[in-house]
């Protein structure tokens, strides 16, 4: 269960990191970026809030995977 929440959280970090960079060309660029019919807002606030989505998950994810440090003394 743990590890299908994780997969869950990689896949939303990935998404979000897609995009925030789809969303920052959209608005430097005046691109319409289009994913099956729904376009990619070109707007900095939703770009950050791209960001901050991505970087909890991402965040959750990578605390969640490391490893612990195992200082065995001898």
């Amino acid at each position: 269960m743990k590890d299908l929440i994780l997969l869950v959280l990689n896949i939303t970090a990935f998404a979000c990191g897609l995009g925030a960079v789809a969303s920052v060309l959209s608005y430097f660029f005046g691109w319409t970026i289009r994913f099956k019919g729904a376009e990619v807002p070109g707007d900095l606030r939703a770009t950050a809030m791209f960001v901050v989505i991505g970087a909890v998950a991402g965040g959750i994810v990578y605390f969640a995977t490391r490893k612990r440090s195992q200082n065995q003394p001898e």
